[in-house]
C-alpha cells in the first residue's frame, strides 16, 4: 500500500511537478517523496489550515431586501399622493389661480417618494378617490382626468390604434384596471405650463425612456411567455412529448384558452413597433418575425369589427409587414458598403413588391412613405451594365424618378393633416417626415449619369414644399396655442417642438437655395414652369387621404455622403438653426 501524503511537498509544488512518495515507508529517517530524495533536499509540507466554514448565503436575504424596499416605495406612493392645493380647507379659489397651483411644483417633488413616517397623518379617502396622481407631485381631478381620457379617445388614439379605450370606460375604473396605462395617457394629453412639463419629462426619461431597450426585450418575452405569437396550446415540438400534460397539471403553468382581442392588439402592437424601431435604428435581426398568425389576429379583428380603429391597424401591420421585407432584401450599408448594380433581379424585386404593395393600398391608406423607402436604395446602386434593350438601360432612371414622385405625394400627403391633428402626430411619423426631407435632398443633389438632376428640380418644387409645410407648423402652433392644448416644448429653451419644426424646414429650404445658386442656373432651384418640363404634381388617385390616418415612410439608413455638415447640424442639432442665411 502506498504512503499516504495529503498534498504534495513545498519543493515540487513551486516547481510544478508531480509529488510521488515511495510505496513503502522509510523505517528510518525524515520522510522524503522520491524527488527530494533524488536531489537531496529537505522534503518539508506545508501545515495543515482548517478550512473555514462558509455561512449561510446572503444573496438570497439581499434579494429579500431590496423586493421589500421596492414594496416600500409603491405601497408609500399609492397610499400618500401629493394632495390638491385646496385639501386642508384652503378658502376657493379663482379656476385660473387653482389650474396654476395645480401644476405648479418645486423640483424636489418628483424625486422618489420618502417612507411613510407614522407621525405622518395619511391622506382621507376622499381625497384619494377625487384626484389621480400622475407622476410624484402631479394630481389630477378625476374630473378633469375623464376629459383627457375622452381627448385621448377622439384625437390621439386614432394614430396609433393599438391601445384603444372604450367609450365606456371612466378614468376611476382604468386607475383600477390599468394604472400606468391612465398615467401614461394623462401625462401625454394634459395641458402643462412649460415648467412643469420640463419637470415631469425629465421625470419620464429617468424613469422609463433610459430602459425603452430593455422594456422592448421585456415586451418581446412577455409576448413568448404568455404565448401570443402563436395559438392557444400549440406546443410545438414538444406537442408529443410529456410536456403539454405537465403544463396542465402544474399550477400557474396552464396557457390561456383563448386570446382576446386586446391580446391579439398588444401582439400586433408590439410587432409593428418592433420592425419600425429594427428598420429605424438599421438593427439585424427582428425580435418578432412575421407569422401566419399574425394574418390570422388580422383577420379576427376585420371581422369583429370591435374598434373602428381597427381597420386602419390591419393596414398599417400588413403595410409595415411588406415594408420589412423591403428592408430584409436590400443589405445594411453599415455592414455591407459593396453598392449592388441595378440589374434585372433587383428590378423584378422591386416590381414585385410594387405589384403587392398596389394591390395592398387600393382601399387603404396613403401609402407615399412606403413606395419612398420601396425606391430610395436606387440611390446607393451602381448603374446597370449599357445594353441594347432600352428597359435595361432606364431601370434605375425609372427607380429614381418614381421615388422623387412618391416624395412630391408624400409632402403633399403631409400638408393636407389639418392644422389642429398636426400637434398630435406621433413621433414614428414625424421621423418618416425627416426621412422624406432627407431623400428629396439626395435626389435632387444626384449628379449621375442615370439620372438629370436639372430636370428632377424644375419637376419637383421642393423651396415652395418647405415654405408651406414651415408655415403650416407655424400656424399649428399658434393654433394650439389660442385654444389652450398641451404644447410640447423643448429641453433647452421655451420653444415649442412645432415651432422648431418650422425653423427647422425654413432652415432646410435656404440651405437648398444657396447649394443650388452656387452649384446651378437660377432654372434649377425648382418649380420652374415655363421650362419644357411642368412641376411634379401628385398623382389624384392616391391623395385622397383621411386626417386620422397618418403617412409612413422608412428613416435613413446612413448619412449620405453628398449632404454636407450643415444640413445634418441644422436636422439633428436644435441651435443649429441660428445660421446667418436665417437672419437674411
Amino acid at each position: 500500500m502506498g504512503h499516504f501524503r495529503p498534498r504534495a511537498c513545498q519543493s515540487c509544488s513551486r516547481s510544478k511537478l508531480k509529488c510521488e512518495w515511495p510505496a513503502e515507508p522509510i523505517k528510518s529517517g525524515p520522510v522524503a517523496c522520491i524527488r527530494c530524495a533524488k536531489l537531496k533536499k529537505s522534503c518539508v509540507l506545508s501545515p495543515m489550515r482548517d478550512r473555514k466554514k462558509r455561512g449561510p448565503s446572503t444573496r438570497v436575504r439581499k434579494l429579500e431586501e431590496k423586493l421589500e424596499g421596492i414594496m416600500s416605495l409603491l405601497n408609500t406612493a399609492e397610499s400618500n399622493p401629493a394632495p390638491p392645493p385646496d385639501h386642508r380647507g384652503a378658502k376657493p379659489q379663482d379656476p385660473s389661480e387653482s389650474q396654476t397651483q395645480r401644476y405648479s411644483h418645486s423640483p424636489a417633488s418628483l424625486e422618489t417618494p420618502r417612507p411613510v413616517v407614522a407621525s405622518e397623518p395619511p391622506l382621507t379617502t376622499q381625497v384619494q378617490a377625487e384626484a389621480i396622481q400622475i407622476v410624484p407631485g402631479f394630481v389630477l381631478p378625476l374630473a378633469e382626468a375623464d376629459a383627457a381620457l375622452n381627448l385621448y379617445r377622439t384625437s390621439y388614439s386614432p394614430y396609433f390604434p393599438f391601445v384603444p379605450v372604450h367609450v365606456t370606460t371612466a378614468a376611476a375604473e382604468l386607475d383600477q384596471t390599468s394604472p400606468f396605462l391612465l398615467r401614461t395617457i394623462l401625462q401625454v394629453v394634459v395641458p402643462q405650463t412649460a415648467e412643469v412639463q420640463k419637470s415631469v419629462d425629465r421625470w419620464f426619461r429617468q424613469t422609463i425612456s433610459q430602459r425603452a431597450t430593455d422594456l422592448l426585450h421585456l415586451a418581446s418575452t412577455l409576448v413568448l411567455d404568455l404565448g401570443l405569437h402563436k395559438p392557444p396550446n400549440v406546443y410545438g415540438p414538444g406537442r408529443q412529448s410529456f410536456l403539454p400534460d405537465a403544463i396542465r397539471k402544474v399550477k400557474g403553468l396552464a396557457k390561456y384558452g383563448h386570446h382576446t382581442l386586446d391580446d391579439m392588439r398588444a401582439m400586433l402592437g408590439f410587432y409593428y413597433l418592433n420592425t419600425v424601431i429594427s428598420s429605424l435604428f438599421q438593427r439585424t435581426g427582428s425580435l418578432m418575425p412575421a407569422t401566419p398568425y399574425l394574418s390570422h389576429c388580422c383577420d379576427i379583428l376585420l371581422s369583429a369589427q370591435e374598434q373602428e380603429s381597427d381597420t386602419f391597424l390591419v393596414a398599417l401591420v400588413h403595410l409595415q409587414r411588406l415594408l420589412s421585407r423591403v428592408t430584409d432584401t436590400f443589405p445594411n450599408p453599415d455592414s455591407d458598403d459593396t453598392p449592388l448594380s441595378m440589374g434585372v433581379p433587383v428590378h423584378m424585386m422591386i416590381s414585385t413588391a410594387r405589384k403587392e404593395l398596389d394591390a395592398l393600398v387600393r382601399s387603404q391608406p396613403a401609402e407615399h412613405g412606403l413606395l419612398i423607402r420601396l425606391y430610395e436604395p436606387a440611390l446607393r446602386m451602381r448603374p446597370a451594365p449599357r445594353s441594347h434593350d432600352p428597359r435595361k438601360s432606364a431601370a434605375r432612371t425609372e427607380a429614381l424618378s418614381n421615388c422623387l414622385q412618391a416624395v412630391a405625394d408624400f409632402f403633399a400627403a403631409y400638408a393636407k393633416i389639418p392644422l389642429d391633428s398636426l400637434g398630435h402626430m406621433p413621433l414614428v411619423t414625424t421621423a418618416y417626415m425627416a426621412f422624406a426631407f432627407v431623400t428629396s435632398s439626395r435626389l435632387l443633389m444626384l449628379h449621375d449619369a442615370d439620372w438629370d438632376v436639372g430636370l428632377a428640380r424644375r419637376a419637383f418644387d421642393f423651396p415652395a414644399t418647405c415654405q408651406n409645410l414651415s408655415d403650416r407648423f407655424r400656424q399649428a402652433d399658434a393654433l394650439a396655442e389660442s385654444l389652450g392644448r398641451r404644447r410640447k416644448f423643448k429641453d433647452d429653451d421655451f420653444k415649442s417642438v412645432l415651432a422648431a419644426y418650422s425653423t427647422k424646414i425654413s432652415w432646410i429650404r435656404q440651405w437648398y437655395l444657396a447649394k443650388v445658386s452656387a452649384s446651378g442656373t437660377a432654372d434649377d432651384v425648382g418649380g420652374c414652369r415655363n421650362g419644357p418640363h411642368a412641376p411634379l404634381v401628385p398623382q389624384s388617385s392616391r391623395m385622397d387621404m383621411d386626417h386620422f390616418m397618418p403617412s409612413r415612410s422608412m428613416p435613413p439608413p446612413s448619412m449620405p455622403q453628398e449632404l454636407d455638415e450643415e444640413f445634418w447640424n441644422a436636422l439633428l442639432d436644435p441651435t443649429a438653426a441660428s445660421n446667418s442665411w436665417m437672419d437674411s
